[in-house]
């Protein structure tokens, strides 16, 4: 049993000797604890010191090990209960071999399973910015995470045995955004895996094309992938906000160096809020893509019925 075995490991106890209990006694009015047992070999009883150190780990190891005992005398009857009511012993021990051969099977399909799972994770953040750019054109809307994976996996291993393994790549990257665009194609994975000689191929990443790992593991991926390009989004949006204000803090700085009769027919026109003057200047400005210098040439130039009419314009943007 493991946790008898792990006891005379700590205690560097004979696998000869038998341990039956443990045991108090006294030395010095001191109270201390020792294993009796038998050793099977010299045929006789024996003692063991547990050393004051050890006592915590070894009492938890022994009441785990008296535990793992009644469990076996459970069992022990079940199958002896089994034996009065079949009559049968090779019957009951050819059924016990096949349930523990499935379970042996079961537990190395798990680990597989996790293996599997774990490899595929790796890819993914291995390429996660292709999967971003693909995702964003529309690839995977025809095609699975883990199918686009297995084909990007084979594509870097193929380009890079070439002369040029980045432009293979990419090249290889357009293709699979061009199949997987063609709506004619009604089978964009199986074209690809024509167009990249996979077809009847065996390759390390075939596991990815497994049903049962793609049931497990897709919706999880394109979630993650999903909030990734989320978060991308979100520090795009951020960056431009503040590249905006900045721009818009240059033009209110811009506007007040202004001609008063400017500055005063942009307020009376629009807004008294400075910052809404330049927000409609910058607009202006990027639809049209004009300088602020332009815009100052053609501010100071004009009548103030020109002026007007301009502010008009910028007021309706």
């Amino acid at each position: 049993m493991e946790h008898e075995k792990a006891i005379k490991e700590i205690l560097g106890i004979d696998d000869r000797i038998r341990l039956y209990a443990i045991e108090k006694y006294e030395k010095k009015k001191k109270t201390f604890y020792r294993f009796t047992g038998w050793d099977t070999y010299k045929k006789k009883m024996v003692k063991v010191h547990i050393p004051r150190k050890l006592e915590k780990e070894i009492f938890s190891l022994w009441k785990e090990h008296q535990k793992e005992k009644q469990q076996l005398k459970a069992l022990e009857q079940e199958v002896k209960a089994l034996l009065e009511k079949y009559k049968d012993a090779e019957k009951i021990k050819e059924v016990l071999e096949r349930i523990a051969q499935e379970s042996i099977t079961k537990t190395a399909s798990s680990h597989a399973l996790k293996t599997y799972t774990d490899k595929a994770k790796e890819l993914f953040k291995k390429f996660e910015k292709d999967l971003i750019n693909l995702y964003k054109e529309g690839v995977l809307k025809r095609l699975t995470i883990l199918q686009v994976l297995y084909l990007l996996a084979n594509l870097k291993e193929m380009s890079e045995e070439q002369k040029n393994p980045q432009f293979l790549f990419k090249k290889g990257i357009s293709t699979i955004i061009k199949v997987a665009k063609n709506e004619r194609i009604p089978n964009p994975f199986g074209t690809l895996k024509n167009d990249f000689f996979l077809s009847g191929t065996q390759t390390p990443y075939d596991f990815l094309l497994s049903s049962f790992l793609e049931e497990v593991l897709e919706e999880t991926l394109r979630e993650l992938l999903e909030k990734e390009i989320e978060k991308i989004e979100a520090e795009r949006r951020a960056k431009e906000y503040e590249e905006k204000m900045e721009k818009i803090k240059e033009i209110v700085e811009w506007f007040e160096s202004l001609p008063h009769k400017i500055k005063q027919t942009a307020k009376e026109v629009i807004s008294q809020n400075t910052v809404e003057v330049a927000e409609k200047i910058l607009k202006d400005m990027e639809d049209g893509n004009f300088s602020l210098k332009e815009v100052q040439d053609y501010l100071e130039k004009s009548t103030r019925e020109n002026l007007v009419d301009y502010f008009r314009y910028l007021k309706n943007l």
